[in-house]
């Protein structure tokens, strides 16, 4: 029993597994996606439990914003993006919303930033797109 990750891209309408090894090689820098040149992929992660060779549950399903340069590789500044992203879903920006600068002003600046990296890092599939990747992750 152990746990496997399968990678998707999800583009025009269309799905693509990606093997793990060349999705890693993506991710330590080399140029894996020249046919994606420039363009911010849909990607899809899904964490399934394996036992003898069979899948038998998906564990977690991520859904994500993968930014690929000119070259055909990973965007590192789009990767700290999704860095800092990934670490307020844990603590939240300075601790969150600051209650009181001001006696009238509310910072919500924390709130803000935490929103625009949801937007720029993280895609929702429709449920019928994000079924059909979990299913896929069985094959």
């Amino acid at each position: 029993m152990g746990l496997s990750y399968r990678f998707f891209i999800y583009r025009d309408d269309e799905i693509k597994k990606v093997p793990h090894a060349k999705y890693q090689r993506f991710l330590d820098g080399e140029a894996e996606f020249p046919e994606y040149a420039g363009e911010t992929l849909n990607m899809a992660e899904i964490i399934v439990e394996v036992e003898n060779k069979e899948v038998v549950e998906v564990v977690r399903s991520s859904f994500y914003l993968q930014k690929v340069t000119e070259g055909g590789t990973q965007d590192k500044e789009f990767e700290l993006d999704k860095m800092r992203h990934a670490i307020n879903q844990i603590e939240p920006l300075e601790g969150g919303i600051k209650k009181e600068v001001t006696e009238n002003i509310i910072d919500a600046s924390s709130h803000f930033e935490e929103r625009r990296l949801d937007a720029r890092c993280v895609w929702e599939p429709e449920y019928k797109v994000a079924r059909l990747l979990e299913e896929m992750a069985f094959g």
